[in-house]
Order: C-alpha cells, then structure tokens, then sequence
C-alpha cells in the first residue's frame, strides 16, 4: 500500500489524560526535538518505512506512573492517529519513554 507522506512540521501533538488535555501546534516551545531514526531521503515528510523520534515536555502535564494518557498526532490536512498507553510503575521523573 502506498501512504502519504506527513510533513513532521505541520503536525499537532495532543496529550490527554483524566485530567487535561495539552496541544503542541507546530513550533510550540513543548516540541523539544523531532529527530530522524530512519530516513530515507533529506526532506522532512515522513514516509513509509522512514522512523521519527519527537520529544514533548510534558513537565506542566503532571502524569503519574501507572496513568493512562494518549496522544494524538494531526496533520496538517487533518489525517490523525493515536496511542494510548499507561506509564510503567517503575518509570522515574524527567526519564525518555519509547511509545510504540
């Protein structure tokens, strides 16, 4: 299947909990690093079999080990995906978790 290619600068990062919900519209200061794992080529679309890494400061966030929260990625035409996950009982403050 041929997918679309997202361009990593046009994409909006929405954290929810129980709690609150916080956006990352692009250039938002909480948008700490998108970093490429894999690319493939020297433009900033994201494509198939390509792997991006993006950082998000979550500090104001408050999210507690054994909390669920998801996070949503829209683009810029409004394509979204999302992951919800629990944070691991064992994870300490300010430590890089990897969400598949």
């Amino acid at each position: 299947t041929d997918l679309a290619a997202v361009d990593m600068g046009g994409v909006v990062y929405t954290i929810t909990t129980k709690d609150a919900s916080v956006a990352f519209p692009p250039g938002d200061p909480g948008i700490k690093e998108i970093a490429w794992r894999y690319r493939k080529d020297n433009n900033d679309l994201l494509e198939a079999g390509e792997v991006v890494t993006v950082k998000l400061d979550l500090l104001s966030m408050e999210i507690q080990r054994g909390e669920t929260f998801t996070i949503a990625m829209t683009t810029a035409d409004g394509a979204a995906a999302s992951l919800t996950r629990t944070i691991p009982a064992g994870v300490g403050r300010n430590v890089y978790v990897e969400l598949f």
